[in-house]
Parts: structure tokens; sequence; C-alpha cells
């Protein structure tokens, strides 16, 4: 339209520029549209299934060119934000990283605080927790609690505070983890935030990892009261138990540890997380072990292996740990065998799972236990070899002297004829079953058994030509290298 019929007619009063009020409504308006839009795709971002992705990616992208065009920095922060969101969601952190990067810059030149610490947050979840990407995680999150704090938003900056406490443990960094975790709690506390278990679990694995056990065993007791008065049903509450059950364990509270573990496994159990049952059966085969349980622990371990028979290597290596050391300490040398050999042969060089690594402990006791056992069965065979010359010794001096060398001082002697208490009482009766049957010998029908500080011989009695007239069995407890109780059967005897 040309200048001068503009003129002709703003004079005439039919047509009007437009007036700052007009140019404010229109402000406003598009800004709430943007604001809207920017809300509704977040929501429908939330829900969406990889499909849906890139078109909420090109509405997000015209979001922020319509910003741009207007001027309108908390929907052009807003729209960048959704961007990072929705590359975040596809796994592309390349892209999503400048996205947040745009947001946060414009917010900061428009001193927008509170955007600032649900951004950076974001920005944070794009590093990696278990890379070397970490401490760039917990710079960018230690930002977040700043902003939040500035902002006002206390529960939002104590959950970031309670995450960098988690990431901390994860560093090994402990006396840092303590610190923000209990300003975690203090925040918490503030606001009257019930639910605070989460951080005093993970000060029970700090004050663990410190190794002040008697302040790990509080906090966790602590975190299971909190998780039983909020109702907490979540798998939270198995790596609560599971978390406690450690400084059980090490202070050697065994039945209250597996008491823990017990409860976590039953909460895996009804979650159906095959990840968290794996890691709590293995410290529930601890507390078993350690606490001479080894039948429970022997049947809790072929119960897991029969529900999950495809274990990895390092799963049934983990498992073969525990029932070598369960079957050591129950004496079955056979069965634990076995499991010796199938960590012997499965466990390879560059091993670094740490049941693979210290695999060499248990094997270590099955060969010692294995060594003391032939030893021991040594001794009994020995023992019970001595115990028969003695019942062939002729002459009453010797015998006596020889039967106060295997023979404690208050052996008790159970025959079906007889209950004697002492060698000599014993080194008697034999001088009369003797002198009852000259010519009689007492001879082994076969090998000697034994098991623990037991020993059973199976005998014969009688002349050269008919060595097996009487036979029998002679039952032995063993103690110290001496026999302290002799049980004689009499085959065919009644009494």
């Amino acid at each position: 339209m040309p200048a001068i019929t503009v003129m002709i007619l703003i004079s005439m009063g039919m047509f009007a520029l437009p007036t700052c009020d007009t140019k404010e409504k229109n402000f406003r308006r598009d800004t709430a549209v943007i604001n809207r839009q920017i809300y509704q795709n977040d929501s429908l971002l939330a829900g969406a299934d990889s499909s849906r992705l890139d078109s909420l990616l090109r509405s997000a992208q015209k979001i922020v060119a319509r910003s741009q065009e207007i001027g309108f920095p908390g929907g052009e922060g807003g729209g960048n934000m959704l961007i990072g969101s929705i590359y975040f969601r596809k796994s592309n952190k390349d892209s999503a990283r400048p996205a947040f990067q745009k947001a946060i810059a414009i917010y900061f030149r428009h001193h927008m605080t509170a955007d600032l610490g649900p951004s950076y947050a974001k920005l944070a979840d794009t590093y990696d927790v278990y890379t070397g990407e970490r401490n760039q995680r917990i710079s960018y999150y230690e930002e977040a609690v700043k902003y939040y704090g500035l902002s006002g938003k206390k529960l939002e900056q104590a959950n970031i505070l309670q995450q960098i406490g988690d990431y901390c443990i994860i560093d090994e960094d402990y006396l840092k983890a303590q610190r923000v975790l209990q300003n975690a709690i203090d925040i918490y506390n503030q606001l009257h935030f019930p639910h605070q278990q989460g951080a005093y679990y993970m000060l029970c694995q700090v004050f663990t990892a410190l190794g002040n056990y008697k302040k790990a065993i509080e906090f966790g007791q602590k975190a299971v009261a909190i998780a039983h008065n909020v109702k907490d049903t979540s798998l939270q509450v198995c790596t609560i138990y599971n978390i406690l059950g450690i400084p059980l364990l090490y202070t050697n509270q065994f039945d209250s540890a597996a008491v823990c573990f017990e409860k976590a496994l039953l909460i895996a159990k009804h979650h159906k997380d095959e990840a968290s049952e794996h890691i709590v059966v293995r410290n529930l085969a601890d507390a078993y072990v350690k606490g001479g349980r080894f039948a429970v622990c022997i049947k809790l371990l072929d119960n897991y292996t029969t529900a999950y028979p495809h274990l990895n290597r390092q799963q049934r290596n983990a498992i073969n740990f525990f029932a070598l050391d369960a079957h050591t300490g129950s004496g079955n040398y056979k069965e634990a065998g076995k499991y010796f050999n199938a960590l012997q042969q499965s466990i390879p060089k560059d091993a670094t799972d740490p049941y693979e690594l210290y695999s060499f402990l248990p094997m270590m006791r099955y060969k010692l236990a294995i060594r003391d056992f032939n030893d021991a069965r040594k001794e009994a065979i020995s023992l019970v070899e001595a115990h028969l010359q003695v019942w062939g010794e002729t002459d009453d001096g010797k015998r006596l002297a020889l039967a106060q060398k295997v023979y404690a001082d208050n052996i008790r002697f159970i025959d079906p004829g007889a209950v004697l208490n002492g060698p000599a009482a014993v080194s008697d009766f034999i001088s009369g079953l003797l002198k009852e049957n000259p010519g009689f010998q007492f001879q082994i029908v076969k090998p000697i058994e034994t098991h623990h500080n037991m020993a059973i011989l199976y005998w014969k009695f009688g002349p050269p030509s008919k060595p097996d007239t009487i036979t029998g069995q002679d039952i032995f407890t063993l103690s110290n290298g001496l026999i302290i109780s002799l049980l004689a059967f009499v085959d065919g005897t009644t009494k």
C-alpha cells in the first residue's frame, strides 16, 4: 500500500497503527501458546515410543525458531531443553548435550535462575556414571544443587544431593558421600519429608566402607524403620536389607545378617529381579557358611541353580565358591571336590570378578581340610591298629602299658557282657578273654573306616583253624590322639 494512501486512511480513522497494548497482547498470546506446546510435547515425550521421536523433535525445533522470532527466551530455552531430552531418548548424547548447554546459556543470559537447576540436572544425566564421565556428571549435579537452592526448590536439591552421594560411593569417595548425604537428610528434615530411607541406607554403605560398623548398623536400621513407616514396597527395600546385612556379617552377627538377606531375597523374588536375587543369594550363602549352617547353605544354592540353570560363567563360579565352602565345612569332601575341580577348570587367568579373583580362599580351605582330614584319618587308623595290638598282647604288663598309651584315662568300654571304665579295667577284661580262648587271635576283616572323630573296626576272633569263630565290630570315639570310648558289638549277640 502506498505511503500516501496509508496517511490518508490514518487521517480518516480507517487504519490504525498497532499500539503497545496490542503488541503486548500478541506477545502474551504467543508465549502462552509456546509454553503450552512445550508442556504438551514434554508430556508426549514421557510416553512416546521411538517412532514418534522425530515428529516431536521437529515440533521442538519449531518452538525454538518461533521463540527466537518473537524474542521469547523462556520458550527458546524450553525448546532446547525439549530437543536435548528427545536426543537423550534417542541415545544421542552428543546432540543432547549442546541442546541442554544452549538452554543453560539462555537462562544465564536472562537471569532465569529457577530454570538452571533442572537444566544442569538434565545435562548431568547425559554423562555415564560407570565410565570416565562420572566426575562430569557429579560436577553438573553440583551446579544443579546450587541453583535448586537459590530458587528455593529444596526437595529437588536434596534429591540431587542424594544422587551425588550415591556416585561418590561408587567413586569410593566416602567422606564426601557422608557429607552430601547428611546435607540431604538435613534438608529432608527441614521439609518434614518422610521418604529418607535412600539417604540412610547409603550412609550405612559409607560407614561400612569406613569400618565404622556400629554406625553403619545404626543407619541401616533407621533406613529399615523409615521404609516400614512409609509402607515402601519397592525393590529399594531389598537393597536396604541387603546393605544392612553386610556390617552385621562383618561383626560376626551371622544369624541377624542372614535374616536381613532372607528378607531381601523374598523382596527380590517378589519383584522378579534376577540381578538382585543373585547378589543377595551370594551374601546369604556367605552368612550361612560363616554361621556354620552348611546344610541350609547347600539347599539354598541347589534351589537357586535349579531355578536359574543358565547362569553365566561369573555367576556360576560365585555359586561354586560358596558351594565349595559349604561342602568343605560339612565334611563332605567328595562333593566339595566336584566344586573345587569346577572352579579350577573355569576360572580364566585374566579374571576380574571378585569371586573368581578370591576363589583361591575356599580352594585353599578345601585343600587344608583335605590335608587335615587325611592326617586325622591316618592318625585314627594308627590308633585303631594299636588298639588291636592291645587285644592281642598276652603279657599283662606289656598290655597294660600299651593300653595306657592308646586309651584315655577315663575311657568307657561297653561290651554285650560288660561296662568298664579306665585302661586297667579294659586290660583285665582282655586278659580273661585270652585265657578263656587260648590260641585265639583278633584280625581285621576289612579296612578301618573313619569320619570326624569316629572310627569303626570290623574284626574276627578265633584260632588259626577257624579264624572267624566270632565276628563283630568296635566303634570308637577319638580325641587328642586317644580312644575315649569303645563300643563293641559281637555278631549274633542279643544282649
